[in-house]
Order: C-alpha cells, then structure tokens, then sequence
C-alpha cells in the first residue's frame, strides 16, 4: 500500500481516508496482510500507517533498494479460518 499526494493536497486527512478504505477492501478481500513502507524522515506517513491499525516492524531494505520504514498488519478473518479445512 502507498500514497503519494501533492503538497497541496497535505494536513487535509485525504491519506489516511483513502490508506483506511484501501486496507479494509483489501482484508475484506480476504488478503492474508497488508504492508506499507514509508521514508524513515517521512513522519506524516509513519503516523498515517499507525492511524490506520499498521504496525511499526522497524526497518527493512527488501524495497526500493533503499532503507525503509516497514508497517504491517495481518488479516484476522485470514488468521482465524486458517486451521479449517
């Protein structure tokens, strides 16, 4: 999951709206998690990922090939009907 929205567009709760309704149609899809990477000086981003219920797995360089900010959350539905058949 990411956003990226013009500097206009800032302090106006659009991500964290839209990162919201993106996660819930994504676990109510039935993906088993979601993650989002942020920049490590991209505070805003971090709070938005910890707004929505993401969280913090500390920093990773699987992406981008650079260093990043690694955020998750697992799909309890996915996790509870895991062990049926």
């Amino acid at each position: 999951m990411g956003w990226h929205f013009h500097p206009d567009s800032w302090g106006k709760g659009y991500a964290p709206e839209a990162a919201a309704a993106v996660l819930d149609h994504a676990l109510h899809r039935g993906l088993p998690s979601v993650v989002a990477v942020t920049n490590p000086a991209n505070a805003a981003s971090r709070r938005v990922c910890e707004k929505i219920g993401l969280q913090h797995l500390g920093s990773t360089d699987r992406y981008y090939n650079t260093v990043c900010e690694l955020f998750s959350v697992d799909n309890p539905a996915a996790s509870a009907g895991a062990g049926m058949p």
